[in-house]
């Protein structure tokens, strides 16, 4: 989820990230798709294991026919175009920078999902996250002159909190890095 909001950010997208739960019905989801098709927004839809296989099934059936209008918009060269789509009997022009993005957790066996739904998305697995080099990356283009030696450091430092403090995840202590990295530019 965060690769996608970063990479959206950096293209100039508006991202619209859609937890899931037992209690969302198909009727919700289906007019969420509409407005962001419409609008030509991306949607990240995380925590997919918390949705049915039936509901998620029926999730496909709706993103079927907004892909289709969108590739069409793709196809005539015409990314400021739009295709037209129907999802449960509601036309919908479908602009091309829509896009669906699904995540699910190391816990959630991905065969579970059905095969249309599947059939909708590029899967790719993220294994294992090198905080160091990120660490690194983020300290080094602020323009630390030492940040290979300090990035270890604190990466250190966000460990022990995150052990300390349990609502403390990968996410947020990048995002508590590139905090600490904004204060000390103000304050250099």
């Amino acid at each position: 989820t965060e690769t996608i909001k970063d990479l959206s950010k950096a293209s100039g997208r508006i991202c619209v990230i859609c937890t899931c739960s037992s209690t969302q019905d198909c009727t919700s989801m289906a007019r969420l798709l509409l407005g962001l098709a419409g609008g030509g927004f991306w949607c990240c839809v995380e925590e997919l294991g918390h949705i049915s296989s039936a509901a998620l099934s029926i999730m496909a059936q709706h993103l079927s026919p907004l892909y289709i209008a969108k590739a069409a918009s793709i196809q005539a060269s015409a990314w400021s175009t739009a295709g037209t789509a129907h999802v449960q009997g509601t036309p919908v022009t479908v602009r091309a920078a829509f896009n669906v993005f699904a995540t699910i957790g190391s816990c959630f066996d991905g065969s579970a999902l059905p095969e249309n739904f599947r059939s909708l998305f590029r899967p790719f697995t993220l294994t294992e996250v090198d905080h160091d080099l990120i660490a690194e990356v983020v300290l080094a283009s602020a323009g630390f002159l030492c940040a290979s030696e300090i990035a270890p450091k604190i990466i250190k430092v966000f460990r022990m909190a995150s052990v300390m403090v349990s609502w403390m995840s990968y996410a947020s202590a990048l995002r508590n890095l590139r905090s600490v990295v904004a204060f000390t530019q103000l304050h250099a």
